[in-house]
């Protein structure tokens, strides 16, 4: 009697009308893990769903590794250095607003990091994307920015080194920001609403009789960036409408827009003596090459004594 053939099963399943049965996946000796975006089960009540959230590049903060944090010697200042020992330049964000959706102020890379115990948020401050920054890594001996301290910016633009001057000087001090543009408009007042302690002016700062009303404190730094030919003037009128007697300024210059391509050096000792004339001591003056060329910082003091009345 012939022996009967059993049919062998095709491979990938079983013939039935014309579709075919995928085969199974092969185990893995690792459990899989959950989807992302898919609800996972609490460590400690074992039955509760937590959902995982999908962030985004802008959304997230992220978590950098081989960081090491240090204060710098100037107040509110933060270096970071990592294994290769490059340093950056840090700020500790001080915006209001859920921390867990940070809205950032110009784009600038923020990351978490231990400091002191704490577990903290700074923000990077390029020395090519800020002047003060570029003073700051050129060796400018004080900023004289302090916790609480009533700082007016002249020529603030956008407002990127406002609000870092508004981390620096904490939730006490104030900036009064000043800029006459009307694209200025939108993101100072937007500025102001993640940060209390910045203050939109936006009036001509030649002209500061039109503002003097929104500045309620007494100035302790004025800090001018507005690179035009009368800028060491109207440093002058606002110095003596609102800067503190033995308060401190910063004045940026830069060579060409002052003296029309006249030598540096010697458009530079021309301004400080015009600086001088107008009761306003230069102390130092920091070169920002080569963050920003052609470009210096004068750093002083208000030597102008109080009228009597």
């Amino acid at each position: 009697m012939p022996k009967k053939r059993s049919k062998k099963q095709p491979k990938g399943g079983k013939r039935g009308n014309g579709n075919r049965v995928p085969e199974k996946a092969p185990k893995s000796s690792k459990a899989a893990g959950p989807a992302v975006g898919s609800p996972v089960k609490d460590a400690e009540t074992g039955d509760k769903a937590i959902p995982t959230k999908i962030e985004t590049q802008a959304q997230s903060v992220a978590k950098i590794h081989n960081i090491v944090v240090e204060q710098h010697r100037f107040h509110g200042v933060f270096l970071a250095r990592n294994k290769d020992d490059s340093v950056q330049l840090l700020t500790r964000n001080k915006a209001t607003g859920d921390a867990s959706e940070p809205e950032q102020d110009y784009e600038e890379h923020r990351f978490s990091a231990d400091f002191r115990g704490l577990r903290c948020e700074f923000r990077t401050w390029s020395p090519f994307q800020s002047n003060l920054a570029a003073a700051v890594m050129s060796g400018v001996e004080d900023l004289y920015l302090k916790s609480g301290s009533k700082v007016l910016y002249l020529g603030a633009g956008l407002g990127r080194t406002v609000s870092h001057i508004s981390d620096i000087i904490d939730k006490t001090g104030v900036v009064y920001a000043v800029e006459p543009g009307p694209w200025a408009v939108q993101p100072l007042s937007a500025l102001s609403e993640r940060r209390p302690n910045v203050v939109p002016v936006l009036e001509d700062p030649s002209a500061p009789y039109k503002y003097y009303k929104q500045l309620t404190d007494k100035i302790d730094v004025i800090i001018c960036n507005l690179q035009q030919a009368e800028q060491a003037r109207i440093l002058m009128v606002n110095a003596r409408h609102f800067l503190k007697p033995k308060g401190h300024f910063a004045i940026f210059l830069y060579a060409e827009s002052i003296y029309d391509k006249a030598p540096t050096k010697m458009a530079l000792e021309a301004e400080m003596e015009l600086l001088k004339k107008y009761h306003l001591e230069p102390l130092q003056l920091v070169q920002l090459d080569p963050y920003v060329r052609g470009n210096a910082l004068v750093v002083g003091v208000y030597t102008r004594l109080p009228v009597l009345k």
